[in-house]
């Protein structure tokens, strides 16, 4: 894909007046095709990794906040349910004179 316009036969099995060969000489358009396609190979995939860290960095900021969303929120519920065993632990010691556990 990134070859672009290069075939492999034109270059390889081509006749000696291709435009790489012209340019360089046949001894070095070989292996400057073949150094091309494997560098380009490279920089695709050092490119999918990059985008694929960077979607797990947004993924895992928002999987934190969710996080101490729900620590907050059982944080409060904890603190509610406290609060009403206390309240109602004073209820029934105030109105009936004995301490009944809810």
């Amino acid at each position: 894909m990134m070859i672009g316009e290069f075939e492999f036969t034109a270059i390889f099995h081509g006749n000696e007046d291709s435009h790489l060969e012209r340019l360089f000489g046949p001894t070095i358009a070989y292996p400057l095709f073949l150094f091309f396609c494997v560098i380009m190979t490279i920089l695709l995939m050092n490119l999918l990794v990059g985008l694929a860290v960077d979607d797990i960095k947004s993924v895992q900021e928002k999987a934190e906040l969710k996080r101490l969303s729900m620590q907050a929120r059982k944080i409060r519920y904890d603190v509610g349910l406290t609060e009403m065993r206390r309240h109602r632990t004073l209820n029934a010691t105030l109105d009936t004179g004995d301490e009944h556990m809810a």
